[in-house]
C-alpha cells in the first residue's frame, strides 16, 4: 500500500475512533434530564401534646398526613378529627403581623434553628381545607420547594399544625418524617 493511502487510512481509522469514543463517553454520562426524579414519601402523625410551648389540654383531636416529594415538589394530602372547636379564620384573626401568604389553618412550617430557643419554625405553606363538618375535614397541598427547603425537609426539619378558634397557637402538631423504605 502506497505510504499516502496509509496516511489517509489511519487519518480515516483515528476519526472513527474519535467518534466512536465520543459515543461511547455519550453512553456512560448521566442522563438526569431524561429520567424521572427519585420519589420519597413522609408522614406526620399530629397529635396535642406535640405543640409548644404549652401543648393544648382541652382536646383530643387527632390528624395525619402523608407527603410524596417528588424533585422539588411535595405533594400532601390528610385529614383530621375532634378538634376542640372551628378551623382559625385568618382573614378575621389574622396574625401579628398579618402575612397574607397564611390562607388557612393547616400549615407546614420550616423548624426554628435552635427550637430550644424558638420551639415555632415560620411558616411555609398553607394547605387546601375540605371541612366535613365544624371538627372534622380533610387538606392538600401541591407546593414547589426551594432547594434549601427541599434539604431541610430531608434533613427532618418541616412539622405541620392546625390551628382552631379554642387553640390559636395550635391544636395538633407532628413532624414530617421519612417513611422508611421510600
Amino acid at each position: 500500500m502506497s505510504e499516502t493511502k496509509q496516511l489517509h487510512r489511519r487519518q480515516v481509522l483515528s476519526g472513527a475512533g474519535i467518534v466512536g469514543l465520543g459515543a461511547v463517553l455519550a453512553s456512560c454520562a448521566p442522563a438526569t434530564a431524561q429520567q424521572p426524579a427519585a420519589t420519597s414519601e413522609y408522614s406526620a402523625n399530629m397529635m396535642p401534646g406535640n405543640v409548644l410551648p404549652t401543648p393544648p389540654t382541652n382536646t383530643n383531636a387527632i390528624s395525619v398526613a402523608t407527603a410524596t416529594l417528588q424533585g422539588n415538589r411535595l405533594r400532601v394530602r390528610g385529614s383530621y378529627a375532634g378538634l376542640s372547636g372551628p378551623l382559625r379564620n385568618y382573614a378575621t384573626d389574622p396574625v401579628d403581623p398579618p402575612n397574607p401568604r397564611i390562607t388557612s389553618a393547616v400549615h407546614i412550617h420550616q423548624m426554628a434553628a435552635d427550637p430550644a430557643a424558638m420551639p415555632n419554625g415560620p411558616f411555609l405553606f398553607a394547605m387546601t381545607v375540605m371541612m366535613t363538618n365544624a371538627n372534622s375535614g380533610t387538606f392538600t397541598g401541591d407546593v414547589t420547594l426551594t432547594d434549601a427547603q427541599r434539604a431541610a425537609l430531608m434533613a427532618g426539619n418541616f412539622y405541620m399544625d392546625i390551628h382552631t378558634t379554642t387553640n390559636r397557637a395550635g391544636e395538633v402538631r407532628g413532624p414530617l418524617t421519612v417513611i422508611q423504605g421510600s
